[in-house]
């Protein structure tokens, strides 16, 4: 069986709701999971990626908790009050690359290393 006839298939989906008549629901199928609200609103994860759907979208955190294109976090909420101008450039966005992850292996790394000795 090719990989297209796999994609359209609809053995392996299933679904739960509340009711037969129901609008909201959980769908899974191989390749994604949706969590459905209505026919507009809806949040998909996938092998190729988190989209999310509606009218409006709320995200319950602070402003340099949200990365934008993997690379820039806004400033915090404090320093965004306090108006830009030409004689006092305040950046509303800084780069942040994702090393997080790298520094905390480095920080651990003479552990692992005392464990191989």
């Amino acid at each position: 069986m090719a990989d297209t006839d796999a994609d359209t298939s609809t053995d392996n989906i299933k679904i739960w709701r509340t009711s037969k008549d129901s609008k909201a629901g959980v769908m899974i199928t191989d390749r994604a999971a949706f969590l459905i609200g209505t026919r507009t609103n809806f949040v998909v994860a996938g092998d190729t990626g988190v989209a999310i759907a509606g009218k409006s979208i709320s995200l319950i955190t602070s402003s340099e908790n949200i990365r934008r294109a993997g690379l820039f976090v806004e400033m915090n909420d404090l320093v965004r009050m306090i108006p830009s101008t030409i004689m006092t450039p305040i950046p509303s966005q800084i780069p942040s690359p994702p090393l997080g992850m790298a520094t905390g292996v480095l920080r651990d790394l003479p552990f692992f290393m005392a464990m191989l000795v």
